[in-house]
């Protein structure tokens, strides 16, 4: 049964359970106070005596000038071919084209974009990681300048016909009509 008390010297009131068994919360919660930071600093010492983990090392042994070098300048890979060459891929070639092609420069060789399955070619300053120069649709008509091989690959020296001159893939280009 409780039954309320009151203490003469503290003047507070006091319920308990029986004449001898109070309730002791706040020294509870004291003692809670207490071992919650005793106990944080046991798991603290633990964690900075533990070997740093696989990621923590990596990030500490990254090398950023290593992984960004400058072998390629640009930031799109060098062209391979996507897809094998269709038979008369692309559109055909506009009739200034074809009378340009019958005039004293005739002895040219003419090449086109193609097999790279839409998505066009760059045209670069020097093969076969150069500066970007620009880039180059499915179908556009070039003139081939020079052929060089460069490692197990074939690079021709081309001008469009606007003028811009620069490298692009033997793989990626296909006889004009």
């Amino acid at each position: 049964m409780i039954r309320r008390t009151r203490y003469v010297t503290a003047g507070i009131p006091r319920y308990v359970h029986s004449p001898r068994a109070e309730v002791p919360l706040v020294r509870l919660i004291a003692f809670v106070l207490l071992v919650i930071p005793v106990l944080g600093i046991q798991v603290a010492r633990v964690l900075a005596t533990a070997a740093p983990s696989e990621p923590a090392q990596q990030l500490a042994h990254f090398n950023a000038r290593q992984a960004f070098t400058e072998s390629q300048p640009h930031f799109l890979p060098t062209p391979v071919a996507a897809l094998p060459p269709e038979a008369h891929a692309g559109p055909l070639v506009p009739a200034e084209v074809e009378a340009a092609n019958q005039s004293p420069n005739a002895a040219l060789e003419q090449v086109k974009v193609a097999n790279t399955g839409g998505v066009g070619v760059l045209l670069r300053a020097d093969p076969p990681s150069g500066r970007f120069v620009a880039g180059l649709m499915d179908g556009q008509v070039l003139t081939v300048l020079e052929h060089k091989t460069v490692g197990d690959a074939e690079w021709l020296r081309v001008i469009t016909q606007d003028g811009m001159e620069g490298w692009v893939s033997g793989k990626l280009l296909g006889p004009a009509r």
